[in-house]
């Protein structure tokens, strides 16, 4: 067990237990308000704050082991005081974790899912790239590698970001529906065998609740369309047919529409004809791997071949950018498995390519199952170094990144894309500069208020039944929301 204590309450308890989990990420970790709180074999990590400078202790079984003290003057970065002081105390946590450890975690004292507006800020406010680079360096402590791709990804989404209008939203809409639970997954999906009696029902239904939102924005332009899920593709050829058409109707100038095809199991040639009928630009094929064996173990029904497949399906039908993901670190993946992964996709050309560090995701089977092996930290850096080096020998540069709690190594999502051809929903979702309409069971809306440059989240109910019951409440509130917003 290990605790932390600190003595500033200015001081979010999460930021620090966060940081700790990064160097210690099977350790139980508890946050304490009194140092008399621990057990005589606990590793305690003490935290003190004063005007100028925070100390910061690490003792196990009451005996000092390291000590790490740092002025606030040293955190050379532009914040409020209280910011300066949160920077300071994080910078001082990991030397002192790094010295106990010899770890240095690639993205420093970044704990957040979303890196990349660090450096999108301070390229608003001037500085040069050089400049950026060597504060994301010894202030926050990335890698030179994590450090220079945050930049570059900052630099690309500039340019998209600043043609995004006042007046523009983006609209999500969910699909809950999978054929099956892959075992790394715990997003609130449905098994459509089970639920086929009610998606005639959730789709009519979301459908209404595209229409009511839509009707309130009226003086808003939309921007982009994502459907997601779940697996929409899991839907009957009818259903995806009749959701496309009302989109068609009400929105028949959206600049891009994207449609989440992750299964190759889901897909056939009239569902694609189907997307490219009413104007899908974009879907997601998502091997995830291209070894069958592990295909298996994940829970998925389909094999590589299937894979590639659906793939040249999909261009065949006019299907204008399709996007593949795939997972570092699944169960007994090596480097040679990444390897041979990426030279059976590689013929394909695909238009994006997604690779996701495999994060232990609370209520999957796999975070919950130990029988698995999975990969060590160093292992899953090596895969991701193995893709980041195909992206680029395969003119795919980096457009978008984010993290998740508990990814292995702690590493990083990364969306790759040809020139002038990224997925423009993604950055928005990430600059979070446009209000987000979510629809559908377990939705969440994410409501810009450009005033503050702040943003309000609002959730559908993540249960099935509740989304029915409380569909009208969940549409005012959203609505409400709206209008104080804007």
């Amino acid at each position: 067990m290990i605790s932390i204590f600190c003595n500033d309450n200015d001081i979010n308890y999460i930021d620090l237990y966060e940081l700790v989990k990064s160097f210690y990420p099977f350790e139980e970790i508890q946050c304490i308000n009194s140092v008399n709180k621990i057990d005589d074999d606990n590793y305690l990590i003490e935290i003190r704050l004063n005007d100028n400078y925070c100390i910061v202790n690490a003792y196990i079984n009451y005996q000092l082991k390291e000590k790490v003290c740092m002025d606030f003057k040293n955190t050379l970065i532009y914040r409020d005081v209280k910011t300066t002081k949160k920077i300071t105390v994080k910078k001082a946590l990991y030397r002192l974790l790094n010295k106990l450890t010899q770890i240095d975690l690639p993205w420093g004292i970044l704990t957040g899912i979303k890196p990349v507006k660090i450096p999108s800020s301070l390229l608003k406010s001037g500085l040069s790239k050089e400049s950026i680079e060597d504060i994301l360096v010894n202030q926050y402590y990335l890698s030179n590698s994590k450090a220079k791709m945050a930049l570059e990804i900052a630099f690309s989404q500039h340019n998209i970001i600043k043609n995004i209008k006042d007046n523009n939203y983006s609209l999500y809409i969910n699909i809950p529906f999978c054929p099956s639970r892959c075992s790394y997954c715990s997003f609130p999906s449905l098994p459509i065998v089970k639920y086929k009696n009610i998606v005639d029902d959730y789709t009519d239904k979301l459908i209404e609740e595209i229409k009511a939102v839509t009707n309130f924005m009226s003086g808003f332009e939309i921007n982009t369309i994502y459907i997601g899920g779940g697996t929409p593709t899991s839907l009957p050829v009818e259903l995806i047919e009749k959701i496309l058409f009302n989109i068609k109707v009400i929105y028949p100038n959206v600049k891009e529409l994207t449609v989440e095809a992750g299964r190759p199991d889901t897909i056939d040639f009239e569902k694609l004809s189907i997307m490219n009928k009413y104007g899908v630009d974009r879907i997601s094929i998502n091997p995830q791997t291209m070894n069958d064996s592990t295909l298996k173990v994940i829970g998925r029904k389909h094999s590589s071949e299937d894979i590639i497949k659906s793939y040249k399906m999909a261009k065949e039908v006019g299907i204008k950018t399709v996007n593949m993901d795939l997972i570092i670190g699944l169960p007994g993946e090596c480097l040679e498995d990444v390897k041979a992964t990426l030279k059976k996709i590689e013929p394909l050309e695909p238009d994006n390519l997604t690779v996701h560090t495999l994060a232990y995701k609370k209520g999957s089977v796999l975070t919950n199952n130990g029988e698995y092996k999975l990969s060590t930290s160093n292992m899953i850096e090596d895969m991701q170094n193995e893709c980041i080096k195909f992206a680029y020998s395969n003119s795919l540069a980096p457009y978008y990144l984010y993290r998740q709690k508990n990814m292995v190594g702690n590493l990083e999502n990364i969306g790759f894309s040809r020139e002038d051809n990224p997925c423009i929903y993604n950055i928005s979702m990430m600059e979070e500069k446009e209000t987000i309409i979510g629809c559908g069971m377990g939705a969440t809306s994410k409501i810009y208020n450009k005033n503050n440059d702040s943003f309000k989240r609002i959730a559908n109910p993540k249960d099935i039944t509740l989304y029915f019951e409380r569909f009208y409440e969940s549409i005012s509130n959203k609505i409400e929301t709206l209008k104080l917003n804007n």
